[in-house]
């Protein structure tokens, strides 16, 4: 699969540099949106029109209003411009795009299914908090499972929050990450509770959440362990881990066994956590009992920031 990626990735890049820059100006600076709906909407898979249309998309993104959803909504199933697509998807303003985004949920499957509801997610859709619920009912997909808790963390509201907490009620997921990622919505609820003044109700959802846990915490091995571990850290603490600030955080001593066997760095920090524990209390095997987190992403979200702004180049007015 990573061949095929590379080898798409190399086509675009010779599309790219096929285009003059007069065709790539013509699309990048162009506040016509009627133009470029036009663009994404002209029949054509040759790599110059792919990389034309996601041109325009994430032009959209900056230019783009309602009259642009349906065009854009078209083009959620296709895996080679559903990720510009739902860019613009994600930042255009109005009921009507979440609204369509919510209608898109029926025809979706697979990976393009598990990015629209990240966009709904990162739009904070409270209207999708039900529909999700209907999704979450008839799917055997883990990944889509996993996004439907995600998105009900992000869009924190009295129904999404209630949504997740029945969850909880439910034997746990035999896939450790689905119950990891249900973990992480709750505590993320949690800290859009605790911002809203709301410090008993985000005290509350904390405690299930590690009672929760816990009770999974003698059903796994270590690798369920590390993974389920890094969310029981307080609301307060997580609400660091929003959307506004990019931060993925991370449990240090989790990171550094990925790569224990190829790296002396790892082994050595490893050991240095080590030493610093002074009791071990549970059966787990690789639990040293003490958490570090750290943004992982923040670096990588960063430099992504910079090529879109060398990508826009000086043509970019906004």
């Amino acid at each position: 699969m990573k061949k095929y990626i590379a080898l798409f990735c190399g086509i675009l890049f010779c599309a790219a540099a096929s285009l003059s820059a007069q065709d790539w100006q013509s699309i990048w600076n162009s506040k016509d949106e009627s133009f470029l709906i036009q663009v994404i909407e002209k029949p054509g898979n040759a790599p110059e029109d792919i990389y034309k249309k996601n041109l325009a998309c994430k032009r959209l993104a900056i230019v783009g209003t309602e009259a642009a959803v349906p065009a854009l909504c078209a083009m959620l199933s296709d895996e080679l411009l559903n990720h510009n697509a739902r860019t613009a998807l994600e930042v255009i303003p109005g009921d009507a795009v979440d609204q369509a985004l919510i209608d898109s949920l029926s025809a979706l499957n697979g990976i393009s299914l598990v990015g629209l509801i990240d966009t709904l997610a990162m739009r904070k859709v409270a209207a999708a908090a039900a529909p999700l619920a209907d999704l979450l009912a008839k799917t055997e997909d883990n990944d889509v499972k996993r996004a439907v808790f995600n998105a009900w963390g992000y869009i924190a509201s009295d129904e999404s929050t209630a949504l997740l907490t029945s969850q909880l009620n439910k034997e746990p997921n035999p896939d450790y990450k689905v119950n990891a990622a249900l973990a992480d919505g709750l505590m993320r609820a949690a800290a859009t509770l605790d911002k809203q003044g709301k410090s008993a109700q985000a005290a509350e959802l904390c405690g299930a959440v590690d009672g929760f846990l816990g009770e999974l915490r003698g059903r796994m091995d270590g690798g369920g362990f590390a993974a389920v571990s890094r969310v029981r850290a307080s609301a307060r603490a997580y609400g660091r881990t929003t959307s506004t600030t990019q931060y993925d955080m991370i449990d240090l001593g989790c990171f550094a066994l990925q790569y224990r066997d190829g790296s002396a760095r790892a082994r050595e920090v490893l050991g240095a956590l080590d030493g610093c524990v002074l009791r071990r209390r549970g059966p787990v095997e690789d639990a040293c009992g003490l958490s570090l987190y750290f943004p992982r992403q923040a670096e990588a979200a960063d430099r992504a920031r910079w090529r879109d702004f060398a990508d826009i180049g000086s043509g970019y007015d906004h």
